[in-house]
């Protein structure tokens, strides 16, 4: 209950950004962009943010080559899935 669902989902996307082999552009890319929008980088307007946070995922998801590019976009679908409000907040008082 005290740990910061923003914090855990960064941490996990670094993971992904680092163990990313770089060979195909949407893991590459991806797991770079949405690290950086969890750093606070980004639109400050939610349905803008959000957009942009499906869209990388969808990418990453359709166009990656192994598990791992398919896999990274889940901790983020599940932490806006989970966390709404926090996202939410997040976003909003950057």
């Amino acid at each position: 209950d005290s740990r910061d669902m923003i914090a855990v989902t960064h941490n996990a996307m670094e993971f992904f950004a680092h163990e990313s082999c770089g060979k195909c552009f949407p893991c590459r890319l991806g797991t770079q962009r949405l690290t950086e929008r969890l750093s606070g980088e980004g639109p400050i307007q939610l349905q803008v943010w959000l957009e942009e946070v499906n869209d990388m995922n969808a990418a990453m998801k359709s166009f990656s080559a192994c598990g791992l590019g398919m896999a990274a976009p889940l901790v983020i679908e599940s932490l806006i899935k989970q966390f709404p409000a926090r996202v939410q907040e997040f976003v909003e008082k950057r």
